[in-house]
């Protein structure tokens, strides 16, 4: 005999940013509208998502509106690059 297995609910992008947690040493993803718990880059992986948002926040310093972003996993990594 077999078992059914429960269809996951699927979110939508709207659903998944209202149900992120603000605080959090989880970091989760919306993959086909299912959420995925994910690993926090280590390593050089790490410090590559380091390099690019500074880059990009340099590039934006230099325009006239300041750098506004609105994806929570990409807030959080400025607690871990110093930008000049």
């Amino acid at each position: 005999m077999t078992q059914a297995q429960a269809e996951p609910k699927l979110y939508s992008f709207d659903e998944f940013i209202s149900w992120y947690p603000e605080q959090s040493d989880v970091r989760y993803e919306l993959h086909d509208g299912v959420i995925l718990e994910i690993p926090k880059p280590k390593g050089k992986h790490s410090n590559l998502t380091g390099s690019l948002f500074n880059l990009h926040s340099q590039k934006y310093s230099r325009e006239s509106e300041p750098l506004q972003i609105h994806d929570p996993q990409i807030e959080n990594l400025a607690e871990y690059v110093e930008l000049e």
